[in-house]
């Protein structure tokens, strides 16, 4: 019998072509993506779990009260792991890392600019499972200046050699002296789930003659990330609320205000990741959501659309069924042939939808590594993960089968509850239910594909506001040089004079930070007035406000003539000036300093020269923040030149050639400071073309479906066209006539679609910085290109209806 019914199935799919395609691809499409969401969002599910103690673990986090707000950041001072494990029993193990980020790293023959150098305690390997392949795991990183590395690093530094035993040498852009570190241990590749990354992890120790006692012992603002390990069955919620005394005693409260921790389990750090630089990957929950959501949303519009299908085209089985009828088939094997045939169709729209995700994979899994900004600053985003896990494949397989029973359920129950007489004698319709569910089906699809073209229209309004908000500087043509090495920065004077001599070169200068790029410095600022203003810290060199642009409102730039404004002038911004209540720049003093136990550590002391107008510092934030300019050039960590916008590729080799003959220890590398500021909003990129995809697929399983069903309810009326056409009737009442029904119920959709994108879209956008308000316009555009594409679909076909011969028509059948 089963063989019996896959002849018939195969035997309908032939038979009906169009149909047929249009029924296996639109649900294919729809398995595709809802496969390749689901992965990915099973993959990220998955990271931490190949830890064995992964119960046990948690990330500690700073909790700062302030503005009535509550902050997390992952980053905190190294002092806390030793405090927390004296302080707390609970607490079986600490492990502390930090990121030396963009680091020098060599041997005798190569080197490399590497941004996965970290450093851990040497408790790391009993904590984290991360096996040793070469080493002992005990003493690996128990001395300073040791490293363990992985072996993709092993290769890339040593070949085929042996690395235990060998040396390396670290310089960081702080320090130019080189450090000389052991190579102690080889792990096992790190899965590419893991929310630590790492090329190289260093004894943690070492940083006490790196970074100096003051950076160990007496810090609570460190780039560190601390993990403990709790007691076997220990509940962590027990252990939270002890964390306020704990910081009251420890933590000075003149200067940490409203300080608390908490406790993040390392099976939520991926989405938990709180303020500031992150370890390695992370992930954000409501992104991935949306992303299940629409994917959800699709896979439903693909079976709604072979639900229709189906039951629209089972009518043209009746005759079929009032034979098996009347050859003794009971209702009961009418039904199964029908569930049957439709599990069938199914499971072929599941192998094409597998074939489609092998296509369709690689260029998702590019969209997602593109999509986490870092600046240069940090290791590139990976993503790597296929869809053929046991448990995914095995969710997808009931999936089909459950989409095959509900699909052939309702065609297959009407149909077999027919008279068998009447079903013979031609006298059966489709009646009103099932024009009615048609309908409904038709209605709820054009709704999701409507509220998808409106979110993606705003999605896409709203990045383009971003693109092209005025940032108070201009970033095009500014070519963007990274320095993480003492040659350049003791040349650099030279370097620029150097270029300069080019005429595509326009301007020359460096700064500490990227304008518009990460998070800051700060240091405190008073003068005569006030005291403890929080102002982010720029240093740079004497060009650097007009070779990025900035508008000078009072008083005057830094002068290369007035010797005394390398070390004594400060220019500020409005901000600034507002927030210290100045009035005449020109007369106030101010100094910058730290505090540490509430003692101020008065770092510079300097005379107001200028005025400068607000500019985004810090792409997404603020331009209100205070901000000052000081001349630093031992803080170098990035060049800023503006080329010649017609000869950019010119000016580049130059810039090249120059760097070449300067004889620096590191390589050449640039980026573009207008593309830096665009990876800033690549994860609302990434979600502009989620949605436009996910709308483009919807939109087209929609208009074919609704081409298929106009096709085949206008077949079925072609003997009434004929007659209608015999009657007088011209070409344009007929389509009139035949189009109008599909058009009203494309209408309806728009009517349902508009109030709910109205609700939901600016839900959505007030989650975004700086965010565009829900446009109208936007709802008519989506609306108006629906009814387009509605009208020629259907209008194609009525048109081709209405113009063959009536005698043709009535000869139909």
């Amino acid at each position: 019998m089963l063989k019996n019914y896959v002849k018939i199935a195969l035997r309908n799919i032939l038979k009906n072509k169009l149909y047929s395609f249009i029924a296996v691809f639109g649900l294919a499409f729809g398995m595709a993506c809802f496969l390749i969401i689901f992965s990915y969002i099973r993959f990220e599910k998955s990271y931490d779990d190949f830890h064995t103690n992964k119960k046990n673990i948690y990330r500690v986090d700073k909790q700062i009260k302030s503005g009535g707000r509550t902050f997390y950041r992952s980053l905190i001072g190294a002092s806390t792991a030793p405090l927390l494990k004296e302080e707390f029993s609970p607490i079986k193990n600490t492990v502390r890392f930090t990121n030396l980020f963009n680091c020098f790293v060599n041997t005798e023959k190569s080197t490399y600019r590497e941004k996965r150098f970290l450093f851990a305690d040497s408790s790391v390997l009993s904590v984290f499972s991360f096996p040793l392949k070469a080493g002992n795991p005990q003493t690996a990183l128990a001395n300073p200046f040791t490293v363990i590395i992985t072996p993709q690093t092993a290769e890339k530094y040593f070949g085929n050699k042996n690395p235990i035993g060998q040396e390396i040498f670290l310089q960081t852009k702080e320090h130019p002296e080189k450090f000389s570190f052991i190579v102690t241990g080889i792990t096992n590749i790190i899965p590419v789930n893991s929310t630590i990354k790492f090329d190289f992890l260093a004894s943690f120790s070492s940083l006490r003659t790196i970074m100096g006692n003051q950076f160990m012992d007496n810090n609570w603002e460190g780039p560190v990330w601390t993990y403990v390990q709790l007691q076997d069955n220990y509940n962590s919620q027990r252990l939270e609320p002890l964390f306020s005394s704990f910081a009251k005693n420890y933590i000075p409260r003149e200067e940490y205000n409203a300080v608390d921790f908490r406790l993040v389990s390392l099976e939520d750090t991926y989405y938990e990741r709180g303020d500031g630089l992150q370890i390695g990957d992370w992930g954000i929950k409501p992104f991935s959501y949306l992303l299940l959501f629409m994917t959800v949303l699709v896979l439903i519009i693909a079976c709604i659309n072979y639900m229709n299908l189906l039951s629209a085209h089972s009518i043209t089985r009746a005759k079929e069924i009032g034979v098996r009828k009347v050859q003794g088939a009971n209702r009961v094997q009418l039904v199964t042939q029908f569930i049957g045939e439709s599990v069938i169709i199914s499971i072929i729209s599941f192998v094409v939808a597998l074939v489609l995700v092998e296509l369709l994979l690689p260029s998702f899994k590019l969209l997602l590594s593109n999509t986490w900004s870092s600046f240069g600053f940090v290791a590139k985003r990976q993503v790597d993960y296929d869809i053929f896990y046991p448990d995914v494949l095995f969710y997808m397989v009931i999936i089909t089968i459950v989409i095959g029973i509900m699909s052939g359920l309702y065609p297959a129950i009407v149909l077999s509850r027919y008279n068998t007489s009447h079903i013979l004698k031609g006298e059966l319709s489709s009646g009103r239910s099932s024009n009615f569910v048609r309908k409904v089906f038709v209605v709820t699809q054009f709704t999701i594909s409507i509220v998808f073209i409106i979110s993606s229209l705003h999605v896409l309004w709203q990045i383009h506001k971003w693109k092209n908000t005025n940032l108070g500087f201009n970033d095009k043509g500014l070519i963007c040089l990274p320095v993480y090495d003492n040659s350049v920065r003791n040349k650099y004077e030279m370097f620029k004079s150097s270029l300069l001599e080019s005429a595509d070169i326009n301007g020359v200068t460096s700064s500490n930070l990227i304008p518009g790029g990460l998070d800051a410095n700060k240091l405190y600022l008073k003068s005569d007035d006030t005291k403890d203003i929080n102002a982010v810290i720029y240093f740079v060199d004497k060009d650097f406000i007009k070779t990025i642009g900035l508008n000078i409102e009072k008083g005057r730039d830094f002068s290369e003539t007035n010797l005394s404004d390398s070390k004594y002038s400060l220019i500020a911004n409005q901000a600034a000036v507002k927030a210290c209540g100045w009035n005449n720049i020109s007369e106030q003093q101010v100094q910058l300093y730290t505090k540490e136990n509430d003692v101020e550590n008065i770092r510079y002391t300097c005379n107001v020269i200028g005025e400068i107008k607000n500019f985004n510092y810090r792409f997404f934030k603020s331009a209100d923040d205070p901000l000052v300019l000081i001349i630093e050039p031992r803080t170098i960590n990035h060049i800023l030149i503006r080329v010649n916008e017609f000869n950019v590729q010119g000016s580049l080799e130059y810039i090249k050639s120059t760097w070449n003959t300067m004889g620096f220890r590191q390589s050449f590398e640039y980026t573009y400071l207008s593309d830096e500021l665009k990876a800033s909003y690549s994860i609302y990129e990434a979600m502009d073309s989620f949605i436009r995809f996910a709308a483009m697929i919807t939109i087209i399983i929609a208009v074919l479906g609704l081409f298929a069903l106009s096709s085949f309810i206008i077949d079925r009326k072609t003997k009434e066209i004929g007659i209608r056409k015999v009657m007088g009737a011209s070409v344009s009442n007929i389509i009139y006539n035949l189009s109008n029904s599909f058009i009203l119920l494309v209408v309806i959709a728009i009517a349902i679609a508009v109030p709910i994108a109205y609700k939901i879209v600016p839900m959505f956008l007030q989650q975004l910085p700086n965010h565009i308000n829900i446009n109208i316009w936007f709802m008519m555009i989506a609306a108006l290109c629906v009814i387009v594409f509605s009208l020629i679909v259907v209008g194609v076909k009525a048109l081709k209806a209405a113009a063959v011969n009536p005698v043709q028509s009535l000869k139909y059948e």
